[in-house]
């Protein structure tokens, strides 16, 4: 692997793990990513280059049939291919129907399993979210009709 190489997958990695989205620079060393170069450095034993990765704007998703919508569900894949969902939802009438379907392309590679926030009146309580390779995101909420938060739920997509 050329330094180069290794650079932008240990950048990568960084990112992913900190969680960074938008604006984010990195030190890529000549690209590989969809960014503006802002600065090159040569150095003594490798070059860098400051990018900033351009934001993703979050798509709206209905979800599906006996589920509702709350505060902007949406979801984005960022440019280091991290998928990102965000909104809350609730249960209109039954718990065995998949909240929504990911398109292909914002998929993860393996099933994906995430603990959420779970509001009921007078009641807080964690609810368990399912991410299947097909895109069926599915909700185990404790109580039916509580408000369930899909904020923070990020995964690498399927390549």
């Amino acid at each position: 692997m050329s330094r180069k190489a290794k650079n932008v997958v240990n950048i990568a990695a960084i990112a992913v793990t900190l969680g960074l989205l938008v604006g984010l620079a990195v030190s890529a060393c000549g690209g590989g990513f969809p960014a503006e170069i802002e600065t090159i450095q040569q150095g003594a034993d490798a070059c860098t280059c400051d990018v900033v990765l351009p934001a993703a704007a979050p798509i709206p998703i209905a979800p599906a049939e006996g589920w509702i919508a709350h505060y902007g569900l949406s979801y984005w894949r960022d440019p280091l291919g991290v998928v990102h969902v965000q909104g809350s939802v609730s249960s209109a009438n039954g718990l065995d129907v998949p909240v929504i379907t990911l398109p292909a392309g914002y998929r993860p590679p393996s099933y994906r399993a995430f603990s959420a926030s779970e509001v009921y009146p007078g009641y807080s309580g964690t609810a368990r979210i399912e991410i299947n390779p097909d895109g069926t995101v599915s909700v185990t909420p404790i109580r039916t009709s509580a408000v369930i938060s899909l904020d923070g739920i990020a995964f690498l997509a399927m390549q």
